[in-house]
């Protein structure tokens, strides 16, 4: 499977990328913002993406979601270190394939996969 990850914080990033090589999938590219993602998205052509809710710097995964969804038929994987109950129905309006709460144990990476049937 080819991934997109979408994460600020560069070590997470590349914690989810071993994790997902690993286990034989392809990740086809990092990025930290809307724009990077939708460049990935349209060069890359990932199947899915791992996306941090919160991205910093006032971007928001949710929006990434939409665009990747909207634009590209892209669907998401939230990653959040956020459990409030608002944060979760927020995102359900994304429509994401799951969610992987952080702190997270390579197990929840690929069972978020698994679970999404993609």
């Amino acid at each position: 499977m080819r991934i997109l990850i979408v994460e600020n914080e560069a070590l997470i990033a590349e914690d989810i990328k071993d994790i997902l090589e690993g286990a034989g999938h392809e990740v086809c590219g990092i990025a930290q913002s809307i724009r990077e993602s939708c460049k990935l998205a349209k060069s890359r052509k990932p199947d899915v993406a791992f996306l941090d809710v919160d991205l910093g710097n006032g971007e928001s995964g949710l929006d990434v979601s939409e665009r990747l969804a909207s634009d590209y038929g892209i669907p998401s994987i939230f990653l959040t270190d956020r459990s409030d109950f608002r944060v979760r129905i927020m995102a359900l309006t994304a429509q994401p394939l799951g969610f992987v709460s952080k702190p997270y144990h390579p197990e929840d990476i690929l069972d978020a996969l698994t679970q999404a049937h993609i």
